[in-house]
């Protein structure tokens, strides 16, 4: 599918979208380059998991982009997750951990991340409540309606 498309049925869908809107892209630079204009101009934190474009490191030019690659490091990530968690007033964050045994490959960087985060918010004492579920996509008796539910429970008391 083509970008200018895309980037067309974004615009529409922000422009009708009232409440908190976070932007979540898996795709590759080019996309994430595209939607990082958008997140700024609509101040929209925007995720990326997989681009490795380092222009993404550009603060001035993507101030919301929250990037997993591209120029950033663990450590940064956690600084990052902790503006995100602070500048909306949440404090209960669960994590979904996926034990990789799907892509073992990728398991080595999520734990890591994870631990990073939830050690970086522990340094807060009493600020932050942290949740992790944990389970294994590669198993057939998983239950990812009920992790959503649970972490939805815990986030809202409810």
């Amino acid at each position: 599918m083509q970008m200018e498309f895309i980037a067309g049925d974004i615009y529409d869908l922000l422009k009708n979208v009232s409440g908190l809107t976070i932007l979540l892209s898996t795709g590759c630079s080019l996309e994430v380059i595209v939607l990082g204009d958008f997140a700024r101009e609509w101040n929209v934190p925007l995720f990326s998991s997989t681009s490795g474009d380092t222009r993404l490191a550009n603060k001035e030019r993507f101030p919301t982009v929250i990037s997993a690659t591209g120029g950033a490091d663990h450590t940064s990530m956690a600084r990052a997750a902790k503006a995100l968690l602070d500048m909306y007033q949440w404090t209960t964050l669960t994590f979904l951990v996926d034990s990789g045994s799907q892509y073992p490959g990728l398991n080595t960087f999520f734990s890591l991340s994870y631990s990073n985060i939830k050690a970086h918010l522990q340094l807060h004492l009493g600020r932050y409540t942290i949740y992790t579920l944990r389970f294994d996509s590669g198993s057939e008796d998983k239950d990812i309606d009920e992790l959503l539910r649970k972490t939805k429970r815990q986030s809202r008391g409810n």
